[in-house]
């Protein structure tokens, strides 16, 4: 999922969390949801519908908390690239230090789409629990095989999310020991900008 396609993303996490809900307007087999409270569900089966409830309120959370850190993150590269701090360091130097803040500000977007593809999951679990849960008790039959595979593709979309995210940490590693690498050449010219260890 690409970043720029926030909004349709968001669209699509909605129509999502509206097909599990029972409708069937965004595409496949609509699955209606259990009641918990309904006397005909086993303690057990009430249980296992709570948890997958809950995997998706704490997969929604932690995509509200990845949001905040890239928000954070783009804040920071404004507030420490602004001013006239930078006036007597070298291009060289300015740069390497951008070059890391970007690196970061990436990570945070990549972890964000990781956090996105959790909730994706998470809804898509709690739907193939519904379904389970309603065949299990003679609610309602559904055909398992498609919902068991929008929740394979939801995997592997995680899976593909974590290994871009794996892989910017590696950028990040690299951009910041070519940053450190470029102050060491600051200190060895008796220039000491301390603005860098207040600020960052």
């Amino acid at each position: 999922m690409m970043l720029q396609n926030a909004p349709i993303r968001r669209i699509l996490l909605g129509c999502l969390a509206v097909g599990v809900l029972g409708t069937s307007a965004c595409a496949g087999q609509s699955v209606t949801p259990i009641d918990i409270h309904d006397p005909v569900i086993s303690v057990e089966s009430r249980r296992f519908v709570a948890d997958a409830q809950d995997a998706v309120s704490i997969a929604r959370s932690g995509y509200d908390y990845a949001d905040q850190e890239l928000r954070a993150a783009r804040q920071q590269r404004a507030r420490l690239m602004a001013g006239d701090a930078w006036d007597a360091v070298s291009a060289e130097v300015t740069d390497s230090f951008d070059t890391l803040l970007k690196a970061r500000i990436r990570l945070a977007e990549l972890r964000r789409d990781a956090a996105e593809a959790r909730v994706d999951l998470a809804q898509e679990k709690l739907r193939e629990v519904y379904a389970e849960t309603a065949l299990r008790h003679d609610i309602e039959a559904y055909e398992m095989a498609p919902i068991r595979k929008t929740v394979d593709a939801a995997l592997e979309d995680l899976s593909e999310a974590n290994a871009r995210v794996a892989e910017q940490l590696l950028v990040v590693d690299r951009s910041s020991r070519a940053w450190w690498k470029s102050y060491r050449g600051l200190l060895s010219q008796n220039k000491h900008p301390n603005m860098f260890f207040t600020n960052f």
